[in-house]
């Protein structure tokens, strides 16, 4: 008998403990997406345009702007706008999205350390002033792309939809007040290294969401509670 209540008290202990993890994992599953970043762009001002595309001047024409995320990060979707110029757009676009490191100059490193291709639904949510051609929205799932804290990162986007109609332009503000670096932009052609962007104060259209890394404290209370069942097994 006193082999039994052991056995079931112990079973007991480990049916707690086990539903606690499990809801503590599952809470942490469950958490919405945030806003880790935003350049602050204004979509209803958009005066910049910069070529973004492999069609652009015969090599291709990349663009690419810095970011730094507050906290230890898994990102899981980018929202960017863009815009054809003279004209152009389909439903669907093809783009490439290539993350850098910082190379320490303040420039893109030579390589990304992340690149994926991906096809994505195009959404007009308004005009481009000035140009009158119509201003798209994108959004691109990643999956689960961690990225470090207080770390300058490098985002380029890169239109590979074939148009003969136009280039594709990645949508920003000039001397927006926004919460990036501004005047950063950096400009490669074809395969040649990074240079400075010829604007000295812009932001291109960047929003980053995806959830904060829990601090070390939730990995704490996981760690003690293993270990107190290990513990209690081997006493019993």
């Amino acid at each position: 008998m006193r082999y039994k209540r052991m056995s079931w008290r112990r079973m007991t202990s480990l049916t707690i403990a086990a539903a606690i993890v499990i809801s503590m994992l599952a809470s942490l599953e469950a958490t919405a997406d945030e806003v880790l970043f935003d350049n602050g762009v204004i979509q209803a001002q958009i005066n910049l345009g910069a070529v973004s595309d492999y069609d652009g001047d015969s090599a291709g024409v990349f663009r690419a702007d810095d970011f730094v995320l507050a906290n230890d990060s898994v990102v899981s979707t980018i929202f960017w706008t863009g815009f054809y110029s003279p004209e152009g757009g389909g439903s669907t676009e093809d783009f490439e999205l290539a993350f850098y490191n910082d190379n320490g100059d303040g420039a893109p490193s030579a390589t990304p350390f992340f690149a994926t291709d991906v096809t994505v639904n195009s959404t007009i949510i308004g005009q481009v002033p000035v140009l009158d051609v119509d201003l798209f929205e994108y959004e691109a799932d990643l999956g689960s792309l961690r990225l470090d804290g207080q770390t300058n990162y490098w985002l380029s986007i890169r239109n590979r939809t074939f148009n003969d109609e136009g280039d594709w332009l990645w949508a920003g503000n000039f001397f927006a007040d926004g919460v990036g670096n501004l005047g950063r932009l950096h400009t490669s052609r074809g395969n040649a290294p990074w240079e400075a962007f010829d604007v000295d104060a812009a932001i291109l259209d960047i929003r980053i969401e995806g959830q904060v890394v829990p601090e070390p404290s939730a990995s704490a209370v996981l760690g003690c509670l293993i270990f107190v069942l290990s513990t209690r097994r081997r006493t019993n």
